[in-house]
């Protein structure tokens, strides 16, 4: 099962910002003379459990995805409360009578970077390429992704709200070529019903490499995006 930008972003939160976050608490309890064991296990332990929580209300409020699709953005959003726990630890092990504001303030602004540089790389490393060849004024983005496992095979479907200009640099990115007018009819799928555009004729832009093929047409400031390898 493929893992998509936003698990890719929790993951992060987990594996990385979690961790960080206690080093810097390990670093700042040193002087106290505290336990680095503590002071790891403080800054950690507020993230995670903070990481934990969002997590099952994630399930509660989107039982399921990812096989329905949720926006990236709004699911990347619940972890906006984890990133604030990594702050609220960091202020937690500052002694205000014995600690300057440069610690926290500096603390924070470390994490803040990890945290957006982790979102960045978690995009770049999770997105399908059909996705991230979308301009960044891109909205409205709905994907629907099918793969057999451990085999090559899948089946990827993208839609997106892009001016006319945008569609045609899309279309030249992945070198598609004009197939003529092809007849569209809407399609029932359990988690995306009435998926594509509306019946009728529309210019279409198709690319086959072997078992790979993409196929790519706009409507009405809607692009629709197909690609399969089988």
């Amino acid at each position: 099962m493929e893992i998509t930008w936003a698990q890719g972003v929790f993951a992060f939160c987990g594996g990385v910002l979690a961790p960080a976050t206690g080093i810097l608490c390990v670093w700042r309890l040193r002087r106290q003379d505290v336990s680095p064991l503590k002071g790891f296990v403080l800054g950690f332990g507020t993230v995670f459990c903070a990481l934990i929580a969002v997590s099952f209300l994630a399930r509660f409020i989107f039982p399921g995805y990812p096989r329905v699709t949720v926006p990236e953005p709004i699911a990347i959003s619940f972890t906006i409360p984890v990133f604030a726990s990594s702050i609220l630890a960091i202020w937690l092990v500052v002694r205000k009578r014995s600690c300057s504001t440069r610690f926290p303030f500096g603390g924070a602004s470390a994490l803040l970077t990890l945290y957006v540089a982790g979102i960045f790389a978690a995009y770049h490393m999770f997105s399908w390429p059909y996705r991230k060849a979308l301009p960044w004024s891109a909205s409205e983005v709905e994907e629907h992704i099918w793969t057999a496992g451990f085999l090559p095979d899948f089946s990827y479907s993208l839609r997106a709200r892009i001016t006319e200009e945008q569609f045609l640099d899309y279309v030249a990115r992945f070198e598609l070529k004009s197939a003529g007018k092809r007849e569209y009819y809407f399609f029932e799928r359990d988690e995306a019903p009435r998926w594509g555009p509306s019946p009728g004729a529309y210019e279409t832009y198709r690319r086959e490499d072997g078992d790979w093929s993409m196929e790519a047409m706009y409507d009405n400031g809607i692009m629709w995006v197909t690609a399969n390898e089988t």
